[in-house]
């Protein structure tokens, strides 16, 4: 059994007592208290939020902070779930530890000591979702997996399915959910029931406590998949030639692209399949909030907004990300979603010369999306037509996702950016439906224009067996 102590001056003894009994509970040693005059000795995981971490002689020691941001509970599932995965071969329960080292060490200098062994520690440690969630991670098709309360919930590309197996307790989908949290380095409490965080893998966690979820903890992983999908995977029936050939000739003519669609319709898979057939000899700056994007790509520079500390401090938005992007040589710039004021920043770079950038954006059809894009402007501060003419100079081309009734994810619609007495319009041109059949729209002379493809081109295509009438 791990022995663990901690500080008499954090917790009164009744809340020390409640944290006891969460930890009997869950088949943990109890913590024991430590005289106040007790120095610490190596920084174990460093200042997490209000939560101090330390080692000392071998055990683990938690301080909480003093605010009290931490209620007794998630205290207990933070302090269970560290014991569970990082075992020490100590002494059971001891009642007290006497201090023979007078020499008291700051932290801030044990911090500085030890943040090479941290970081090693850190590398080294491989982590587990546990034995339902781990085989459906580690299956090749899965996108989504969805925890609600005790049941689990799978996406393999073809909609949602009840898994087989499902957690014995809400209880158990709650201390995961806060052990994940922690390993992102993110807080899951009570006072801050939602999270939304990255794993170093990449894969992307939403998840929400009770009582803000109402029938139990709700946990959503987002799994990547480094390049295992093309641009041919995305489309249906006889329109996935074309539709390829589209977006080569869309990356061989350095148009820049919207990707719309809706949550979970394929826009950030449809753009990792695109960037993974990027010229090898461009420099790709993809800008994202949660880093999703995983193409093969042998030039891909990543950055990632950071939030800002619980003083406030220490955050980078996308907005930054963008402007440092323009200094970075790019070939082309990236942004993994457009979502706020960073539109702006944007709209500034696709307008200064650097062709070929690609974004998405949430909207349910190319119709809808300078509403959107309006939208966003607003919160940039910029007017309708300030806008306009920003979006008409920046964006060529814009590709809707959708989600098929079986869960299939295709490009459903191929659009153009135009001008309507100044005001932003986009005309469809092109639908494709889910038997992948590519009906032309209004726009679709100034589409084959923007790709270089000609009349020829056009009549080959509507002499396969397509509609001509649509």
């Amino acid at each position: 059994m791990t022995a663990a102590f901690i500080y008499a001056h954090a917790l009164e003894a009744r809340a020390i007592n409640q944290l006891n009994t969460r930890l009997r509970a869950c088949g943990q040693a109890e913590l024991s208290r430590v005289r106040e005059d007790s120095s610490p000795g190596i920084l174990f995981l460093g200042d997490h939020r209000n939560i101090l971490m330390w080692r000392q002689r071998g055990h683990t020691v938690i301080t909480c902070g003093s605010q009290g941001a931490y209620s007794v509970n998630d205290a207990a599932d933070l302090l269970s779930n560290l014991l569970a995965e990082r075992p020490h071969s100590q002494s059971p329960q001891v009642d007290e530890v006497q201090e023979k080292d007078e020499t008291r060490t700051s932290p801030c200098r044990l911090k500085a000591m030890t943040t090479k062994t941290t970081q090693e520690e850190t590398v080294e440690e491989s982590f587990s979702f546990g034995n339902i969630i781990d085989p459906l991670i580690a299956h090749p098709t899965v996108t989504d997996i969805l925890v609600n309360g005790q049941h689990v919930w799978v996406d393999r590309g073809d909609g949602l399915h009840e898994a087989e197996r499902h957690f014995d307790s809400v209880d158990d989908v709650r201390q995961l959910a806060v052990r994940i949290a922690a390993y992102c380095g993110r807080r899951l409490d009570e006072a801050s029931p939602i999270v939304d965080a990255a794993l170093p893998s990449g894969i992307r966690l939403h998840a929400v406590l009770p009582p803000v979820a109402g029938d139990g903890p709700l946990i959503s992983l987002r799994i990547p998949h480094v390049g295992t999908l093309g641009v041919g995977d995305m489309c249906v029936g006889q329109s996935a030639h074309l539709l390829e050939s589209w977006m080569q000739a869309a990356i061989k003519g350095r148009r820049n692209c919207l990707i719309s669609g809706a949550t979970g319709s394929g826009k950030t898979t449809l753009l990792s399949a695109v960037l993974s057939v990027m010229p090898p000899n461009q420099r790709l700056v993809c800008i994202e909030e949660i880093s999703e994007l995983r193409p093969r790509h042998p030039h891909l520079v990543h950055l990632q907004e950071r939030a800002a500390n619980v003083q406030g401090a220490g955050g980078v938005s996308l907005s930054e990300l963008v402007r440092a992007a323009v200094r970075m040589r790019p070939d082309r710039i990236i942004v993994g979603e457009c979502r706020g004021a960073e539109v702006r920043d944007m709209l500034a770079a696709l307008n200064t010369g650097h062709d070929g950038g690609w974004a998405t954006i949430h909207a349910n059809s190319v119709e809808d999306v300078p509403a959107r894009l309006e939208a966003l402007g607003a919160l940039a501060e910029l007017g309708p037509q300030a806008l306009a003419a920003q979006v008409r100079a920046a964006f060529d081309l814009v590709i809707h996702m959708e989600r098929g009734g079986g869960g299939k994810r295709r490009i459903a619609q191929m659009g153009v950016i135009a001008d309507a007495e100044g005001r932003l319009r986009c005309e469809c041109a092109a639908l494709i439906d889910e038997d992948g059949r590519v009906r032309p729209g209004p726009a679709w002379e100034r589409l084959q224009a923007l790709l270089g493809l000609g009349a020829d081109d056009c009549r080959k295509y509507r002499g396969e067996g397509h509609d001509e009438d649509a």
